[in-house]
């Protein structure tokens, strides 16, 4: 379907059609929201976990193939996705339980995997009509939930059932300037209110169509909580699963000098955002002599790139601002648990009101140079990474301690 005008015939003819009351169980059919609500209770009925498969058609993805577990009593799902045609296959292993998330994303594109864990704000959730995690693991209701505009179409008729139709849509690409929209819609079994078609795209301002993924081809099915693993959908345990980090710390371990580090977890007294935990090692000194063991930290909150610690031998690995790094440079000498180093900044003003400061802190524990570096978040001059302070930079430092033999 394309082109703006289709659409409009398509949604005007859906529309003209008639909006009932009591369908999927008494749920009312004219209201969005509570269509939303019953297609969730739907899919997993009280006291059952709903298992659901369907196929996939995405340009560039092949044939991807999903299955979900939705668990709505607990707030909870696990979601795979595979694509199986194609050379840029791809696999995606999600888990969310008590507004948390662990994603699991391997591509053949790629050279290595992805593992991480991420905080759901709740009470954004919330504000957009979803309040429970469940929600997620119902792709097809979190993309109306997530939109600004949702409503209720109309009634049709897909694969020979009769269908209530809801349509999502909301501005996207604002760099490109206005009119671009992200535009979706679903139809729900009028009955049961199970999923039976999926479909989604971006219109530009002259109303063409972008990419198109589409969802049909559903099953579904009700199973016991009693039939899972009892880790299964814990974000923790699916992290656990496919992380590298503790492999690949354990390699660089043997490089010939010790190693710091601030433990697969680090809860500051602070709390909040402040608590991190490590999602990936990485080096490649046979590409690059300098390029010495790099920990990535992340945050649940503030995502991946929270926290940098490069590590090196004395005399050997030389840390602080690159060659990349161009402007004047402040130094300043400061004291991690009573041992001298090296705290350097560089501010860039972007405008009268926007300014972003980097800031990397050097100190040398026994024979090992380290580096600690906060990756900046800046919003509209607003610093939202709180680990690029000094005062805690420094905290941080004052807390490594040695990589164990078997971490």
């Amino acid at each position: 379907m394309r082109g703006l005008g289709v659409v409009v015939l398509m949604v005007a003819f859906v529309s003209s059609l008639a909006v009932g009351c009591g369908g999927g169980g008494g749920v009312d059919l004219s209201d969005a929201d509570e269509v939303m609500a019953g297609a969730l209770r739907a899919v997993s009925p009280t006291g059952q976990v709903g298992h659901l498969k369907w196929e996939g058609s995405a340009a560039g993805l092949g044939t991807p193939l999903g299955e979900a577990w939705i668990d709505a009593d607990n707030g909870r799902f696990r979601l795979e996705h595979r694509s199986v045609e194609g050379e840029g296959s791809s696999s995606t292993v999600a888990a969310g339980e008590e507004w948390r998330i662990a994603t699991y994303i391997a591509s053949g594109d790629d050279s290595w995997p992805l593992s991480y864990i991420t905080a759901v704000d709740r009470e954004e959730m919330a504000a957009r009509g979803m309040d429970n995690l469940a929600y997620v693991g119902a792709a097809y209701l979190s993309r109306l939930a997530w939109a600004g505009e949702r409503r209720v179409v109309g009634e049709s008729t897909a694969d020979g059932r009769e269908v209530v139709v809801l349509e999502a849509k909301q501005p996207t690409h604002a760099e490109k300037g206005p009119g671009w929209m992200f535009v979706a819609t679903v139809e729900l079994d009028k009955a049961t209110l199970l999923p039976v078609q999926f479909r989604s795209s971006t219109v530009d301002p002259y109303g063409t169509e972008g990419e198109v993924l589409s969802l049909a081809g559903f099953e579904w099915e009700a199973v016991s909580p009693d039939d899972l693993p009892s880790d299964f959908f814990s974000p923790d345990a699916l992290f656990a699963t496919y992380s590298t980090a503790r492999e690949k710390l354990a390699e660089a371990s043997k490089l010939g000098f010790e190693l710091y580090w601030l433990g697969e977890k680090y809860e500051s007294a602070a709390g909040g955002h402040l608590d991190l935990y490590l999602w990936d090692v990485e080096w490649d000194m046979e590409a690059d002599p300098e390029d010495w063991p790099q920990l990535h930290y992340a945050s649940e909150a503030m995502g991946r790139g929270a926290l940098l610690i490069r590590e090196g031998p004395v005399g050997q690995a030389q840390f602080g601002p690159g060659s990349e790094v161009v402007g004047p440079i402040e130094q300043e000498e400061v004291a991690v648990s009573g041992r001298p180093a090296v705290l350097y900044s560089r501010t860039d003003n972007l405008s009268p009101t926007y300014e972003v400061t980097y800031r990397w802190l050097v100190v040398t524990l026994g024979e090992t140079t380290i580096e600690l570096y906060p990756v900046p978040m800046s919003e509209e001059g607003q610093e939202n990474n709180p680990l690029n302070n000094t005062e805690v930079l420094v905290g941080l430092a004052e807390d490594l301690a040695p990589v164990p033999d078997e971490p």
